[in-house]
């Protein structure tokens, strides 16, 4: 899957996150009955900003669904994000 929702977790107050990155060739791994009817629009990449200050910096993301809890990411991916002081 391409993953182009990007959502960001722990940013601290004053900061603006962004990226233009997508993720390309996400694998996800879960119960065959919803891993056949799955698309793209129901997963997202999850950020973790927790203490990062302004910057550029290479993260790891984690895969997640609001439409199906049973499925996870299989392999390890980052992102690049760009965290500037809000003006």
């Amino acid at each position: 899957f391409d993953i182009k929702d990007i959502r960001w977790s722990g940013l601290s107050v004053g900061l603006k996150a962004s990226t233009s990155s997508q993720l390309k060739n996400v694998k996800i791994c879960g119960p065959e009955n919803i891993i056949k009817k799955i698309k793209a629009s129901d997963l997202y990449a999850l950020v973790n900003l927790d203490s990062k200050t302004a910057g550029e910096y290479n993260v790891d993301v984690i895969i997640k669904s609001d439409v199906y809890d049973e499925v996870w990411q299989v392999d390890t991916y980052t992102i690049t994000i760009v965290l500037n002081n809000q003006k």
